[in-house]
């Protein structure tokens, strides 16, 4: 069995190591070392995440799963959304973290992870000085990751706040070591917009936009194709070629038992699982992250691969144009700190223009949906 070390510096068994840090409420982890296999240090890469558990929406535990099967991915960090003011679901106590652990004890190796922030922003240029040490932790790990990288890192993010916070201190940081961020909120059409990353702090949602990034925008909804979600009519698809642990990750964000997280994926037991539509929205820009495209092996069979696997697989001409990114110009209409104007995150999105901001998702392939079903199901195969 796997050993870690404990809070007091001493080994620990994986079974009793979450228990201890949760009862603690460590914010930074970990202890050990976080260095990925070396076939994976290829992209590094901050994930931010509004994880929880017990699930607020289970596709982020289907997201996180992706995350750790794309081997271009070297981890450096996850930040954990702490917007939630739940308490079954606090961050403090549990939730994201209990997921996340199970997640690095299947795949075998660790990453540092922290909480955001708790707050929205008050104006576009806050700093969030005063704020909460336990809340400040995810800015923190994402400025020290960005100083610490010899190279450009990638980040995945859902709502705005912690980065737009790490751009308000270290703009310049910002500027020389962010290679490009994958924002996944919002309305593809523009204008005011109820989508949830973007209720949850709208005047930072806005402030991606004029951080001067590359931005690969990605909006939650959208018309005519400007969007990246699709619906899986059924998501036990996904776990027929999964290993037994990821099968029993699944069962445990479903089940929510109140047995021993880590000691649950390794019950040899084959879990039920449930028969049910899956609402996804990231693993396509996962993959893009990743460098992967869209192969086709067969008829109704499809892969993210990167295009140096898919010359191995003799695939190479076999390339499915699924998703794209067109330039786009986005400018928040607002324009006023959020007690001023309460409907933040009304954007004005101009398509192709001279001088673009972001790149915005857009579908282009009538059968989007089958394809990305059939990506993530292999993705998730037991190979």
């Amino acid at each position: 069995m796997t050993t870690r070390k404990g809070l007091d510096g001493k080994p620990c068994k994986s079974t009793t190591c979450l228990a201890i840090a949760l009862a603690a409420g460590v914010l930074i982890a970990d202890a050990v070392p976080v260095t990925a296999p070396d076939e994976m240090r290829k992209v590094p890469f901050i994930y931010c995440s509004d994880l929880f558990h017990p699930a607020m929406d289970p596709d982020d535990h289907f997201d996180l799963a992706a995350v750790f099967r794309l081997k271009e991915l070297d981890v450096k960090a996850v930040v954990l959304d702490g917007h939630i003011e739940r308490p079954a679901q606090d961050q403090l106590t549990g939730g994201g973290r209990i997921p996340l652990e199970q997640m690095m004890e299947i795949c075998g190796y660790r990453v540092p992870f922290a909480i955001g922030l708790k707050r929205k922003l008050l104006d576009p240029e806050d700093k969030a000085l005063d704020d909460d040490p336990r809340f400040l932790a995810g800015v923190e790990l994402i400025i020290k990751v960005l100083r610490e990288s010899p190279v450009p890192v990638t980040l995945k993010l859902s709502t705005g706040t912690d980065f737009a916070v790490v751009y308000n201190r270290e703009p310049e940081l910002v500027r020389q070591k962010v290679k490009a961020a994958y924002l996944n909120a919002g309305h593809g059409r523009g204008g005011p917009s109820g989508e949830y990353n973007v209720r949850v702090d709208p005047v930072g949602f806005e402030r991606i936009f004029q951080t001067g990034v590359k931005l690969y925008w990605n909006p939650c909804w959208g018309d005519i194709g400007y969007s990246n979600y699709f619906k899986i009519d059924d998501q036990h698809v996904l776990f027929e070629s999964c290993s037994l642990p990821l099968k029993r990750f699944f069962a445990y964000a479903f089940q929510k038992p109140d047995d021993d997280p880590i000691s649950f994926i390794h019950d040899r037991t084959e879990p039920e699982l449930p028969h049910m539509k899956r609402d996804m929205w990231s693993p396509p820009v996962l993959a893009h992250a990743a460098g992967r495209r869209v192969y086709k092996r067969s008829d109704g069979d499809f892969l993210w691969l990167t295009p140096a696997a898919a010359r191995r697989m003799g695939l190479e001409g076999r390339e499915c144009r699924a998703y794209s990114y067109v330039p786009v110009r986005v400018v928040p209409v607002s324009r006023g700190v959020i007690r001023e104007a309460p409907k933040m995150g009304v954007l004005d999105v101009c398509f192709h223009p001279d001088n673009p901001n972001a790149q915005m998702f857009r579908q282009d392939h009538p059968d989007y949906t089958k394809i990305m079903t059939s990506c993530l199901r292999n993705l998730y195969s037991d190979d």
